[in-house]
């Protein structure tokens, strides 16, 4: 395979270079991110269940569901071969949705719809000739059973669901099956196992709800006691912070704790909220107008809104937004009194400081702007140059413990 194109968009942080990719008789070109999987080359899984899928007929009009799509790399290469197959791509990440969309385009792949879903939820019954999937390697017991067997009711009379798994969990994926479906074809490699099979079997009883994907992800409940505020939260699995929180969102909490005493928070945005702990305690320290939740993960913003309204919070008073904090914006012209920026771990540099410059401009005069991170990955944002360009914003207030900070910018007025 011929190494990837170097980066040409300079208008997208995310963007790291376009790579060439054969399926059959198709080149296509896949725009990637370094922030979603297998940036670097087409997964050999992926390619390993291309392959396996080369030799099916599908009827002439067919339907296809690639689940948990990133780029496209499956689900694209799948609508050229099957051209003019149609092919609906769900991710819960909307990064990944922006990049398959863009690749549909690159590649003059007029039959590709993209959306956002955890799994199956709202999706038609009876809908598709073909689910395929590369399995997640370290989805938990309850996700990976309804990633394989949830999907049965979307599948019309006589499809199959095809997916591709690494080998520590083809186990795990063959136990399942079994309880509730009927294996068509099975091939191990050295590090994969690719699997075809149909709803039914000996165990179809066990067929997964198909709209109980959240409940999927559950894991528990976790107490919160920071700052003279208590408080529970469902937590989940995939999101970080599910038994304690960090260093990092204990600092945010501090800082919001000292902004709450010195002035109302108003009408309040959190990105990246995880688990929901940072949001549900900006709404205990009361004195909160409009939330306002922003992430890239739907199940990060779907945990986040059941640990906001688990809390009392007016549902009319919240709002949930599923995009990047690059291109954020007050949705309705009216700037916000708060913005709090929690960076994720191991975020690029580049986008770090987008999102961030970004972010203050929809800050009012006089309002407050908290991000929290790695303590040089904080600095690297707030000081220097870097500070400076971030604009009419000053540094009030700063903290640091055990390797993390939270900094606390104002906006002049």
């Amino acid at each position: 395979m011929p190494p990837p194109h170097p980066p040409q968009d300079e208008e997208d942080p995310y963007f790291k270079a376009v790579l060439d990719y054969r399926y059959g008789r198709h080149n296509l070109r896949f725009k990637v991110s370094q922030d979603l999987f297998s940036s670097a080359r087409v997964d050999q899984g992926t390619g390993l269940l291309l392959k396996s899928l080369r030799p099916v007929s599908l009827p002439a009009a067919a339907r296809l569901l690639d689940m948990g799509c990133g780029y496209g790399a499956l689900g694209l290469s799948l609508a050229a071969w099957w051209d003019p197959a149609e092919v609906v791509a769900i991710d819960r990440d909307y990064l990944a949705l922006r990049y398959c969309r863009q690749n549909a385009e690159l590649n003059h792949l007029s039959g590709v719809s993209v959306a956002a879903g955890l799994s199956y939820d709202g999706l038609p019954a009876a809908g598709f000739d073909l689910i395929v999937s590369n399995v997640p390697g370290k989805a938990p017991t309850a996700v990976l059973r309804h990633l394989l067997l949830g999907g049965s009711a979307c599948l019309r009379p006589g499809g199959f669901q095809a997916v591709v798994a690494i080998t520590p969990i083809a186990s795990e994926v063959d136990a399942i099956l079994s309880a509730g479906a009927e294996v068509i074809h099975r091939a191990e490699y050295r590090n994969y196992l690719v699997v075809h099979f149909r709803p039914g079997g000996a165990g179809a009883g066990g067929r997964a709800d198909a709209h109980d994907a959240l409940a999927a992800y559950r894991r528990g409940r976790m107490a919160v006691d920071r700052f003279g505020v208590k408080f529970e939260i469902p937590s989940y699995f995939d999101l970080p912070e599910f038994d304690t929180l960090s260093f990092q969102t204990e600092l945010v909490m501090e800082h919001l704790a000292h902004l709450q005493q010195v002035e109302r928070l108003g009408r309040v945005l959190i990105t990246n909220p995880g688990q929901g702990a940072l949001p549900r305690f900006a709404c205990s320290l009361g004195a909160i107008g409009p939330l306002e939740l922003l992430d890239r993960d739907l199940l990060a913003l779907e945990a986040s809104r059941a640990a906001v309204l688990d809390g009392g919070l007016d549902g009319g008073r919240l709002a949930v937004r599923h995009g990047l904090a690059t291109e954020a914006a007050a949705p309705d012209g009216e700037a916000f009194d708060l913005v709090v920026v929690p960076l994720r771990r191991r975020e690029p540099q580049n986008v770090a400081h987008a999102a961030v410059s970004r972010l203050t401009r929809s800050l009012r005069p006089g309002g407050a702007m908290v991000v929290g991170g790695a303590s040089s990955a904080v600095s690297r944002l707030v000081e220097g140059e870097a500070g400076r360009s971030l604009g009419d914003v000053a540094l009030t207030r700063r903290s640091r413990k055990h390797g993390y900070s939270a900094a606390t910018l104002s906006r002049r007025t």
